[in-house]
């Protein structure tokens, strides 16, 4: 981007000159990561800096369960929790921030309608100063993923393509006028061959996919293209026009106990231990030949959760067994030149936002691995729900950010 005297360079695919060499880095790896857990102690377990890291919140932001009153904003203190409060995250790093927004309120009982019906504009006006303001007060770079999974029926505004896009170039336009600054992601959910849901190519920025392996009762050694195998409809936006693509949210559930409902009665087979079984999967992501293959691939977010789902108990964490953890940073140092780390920062105020007149020349400097397994092995208690080249543009907004100033002659 080009403003008369000065130019920014961010690291799109992190090809940058310093100091007459070459760095390199084109893939970011985030996390989800759940109550009451946090970047910080994420970093910490697994001895690593993370690139991005996820969350989510509604909108509208809330309601009284009561009167049915509707909060645009966060209303009390408890409200500022992980998922809505980016400006308390302690992991002192410039790690970017990758925010879910869900459409999931009900007030059909109090006659207020649900999910889109209560997205107004001046709901979405206020969620873009909220987003754009992250990026001001921590200089944090800001995705948004709007309304994912839209063509699942488990979504209040789930199977309603025509609404949804109505909705999506609503929320754009506003976004483009107050948070310029935030990146658009469209992700649906697994394989998508119904084009009714996209928007159009002068909405998105970026296009994403939900993509998960489970074994309905058998934890096996998986097949290397598990998650490349289903995202092909939703890649193939990407392919087709042009954008960087990611795994919003991705992992390996590894199955214990006896299954209910359907699966009620079943008893979980173990065919592998824990540890191969999340190596397994991850091998078919994280690998230079694989991003070879999906050239638009440029992110994955591990879904670091373990919880009851409606069939299984599924836990599909990376970072608090040992073992597991062991095997997934052996897997991460076959690739960890080619990928984006958290640059560490100071207080993240706005008065430490880079000048575009400023002269700066840094560069992102891959971390060394752990030789041993961090000593942390706490558990920690998760209850959740999982539900390159955008026009020259990539995922340089996902990671940390290296700005380079340059004055033209002019």
């Amino acid at each position: 981007m080009m403003r008369l005297r000065a130019a920014v360079w961010t690291l799109a695919s992190l090809t940058t000159m310093v100091a007459g060499q070459v760095v390199k880095g084109n893939f970011t790896l985030g996390v989800w990561l759940d109550d009451p857990d946090r970047p910080d102690t994420f970093n910490a377990r697994m001895g690593l800096k993370m690139g991005s890291f996820e969350a989510a919140q509604s909108i509208p932001y809330d309601h009284n369960n009561v009167t049915g009153e509707i909060f645009l904003d966060p209303w009390q203190p408890k409200q500022w929790a992980y998922s809505s409060n980016v400006t308390a995250w302690k992991d002192g790093t410039d790690a970017s921030v990758f925010m879910t927004v869900y459409a999931d309120m009900d007030l059909t009982a109090l006659g207020k309608g649900k999910g889109m019906d209560l997205v107004t504009d001046d709901a979405i006006t206020h969620l873009a100063i909220r987003m754009h303001d992250i990026n001001v007060k921590t200089g944090r770079k800001v995705l948004m993923r709007w309304l994912p999974e839209m063509n699942g029926p488990w979504m209040l505004y789930g199977q309603q393509p025509n609404a949804y896009v109505a909705l999506w170039i609503r929320m754009a336009n506003i976004f483009r006028k107050s948070a310029p600054d935030v990146k658009l992601v469209w992700s649906p959910n697994l394989d998508i061959a119904d084009t009714s849901y996209w928007p159009g190519a002068q909405y998105v920025d970026i296009v994403g996919c939900s993509v998960y392996f489970k074994g309905y009762g058998v934890n096996p050694v998986i097949d290397q293209a598990a998650a490349t195998s289903q995202m092909g409809g939703c890649y193939s936006y990407a392919d087709q026009y042009n954008k960087p693509f990611l795994l919003s949210e991705t992992g390996a559930g590894y199955e214990s106990g006896v299954g209910i409902g359907t699966y009620a009665g079943v008893v979980v087979s173990d065919q592998t231990d824990k540890a191969t079984f999340q190596k397994s999967y991850w091998a078919g992501i994280l690998s230079k030949a694989i991003w070879a293959q999906f050239p638009h691939l440029e992110a994955a977010y591990i879904f670091e959760v373990a919880k009851q789902e409606e069939d299984f108990y599924r836990d599909y964490r990376l970072s608090v067994d040992p073992d597991v953890r062991s095997a997934f940073l052996q897997l991460v140092s076959t690739v960890n030149d080619s990928l984006i780390w958290g640059n560490p920062v100071g207080a993240t105020t706005s008065s430490m936002l880079p000048s575009i007149s400023a002269t700066v020349a840094t560069s992102v400097t891959a971390p060394a691995l752990p030789t041993a397994a961090p000593s942390n092995n706490g558990d920690v208690a998760t209850t959740g729900s999982s539900s390159s080249k955008s026009g020259a543009s990539s995922l340089s907004c996902l990671g940390p950010m290296v700005i380079l100033a340059v004055t033209l002659l002019i």
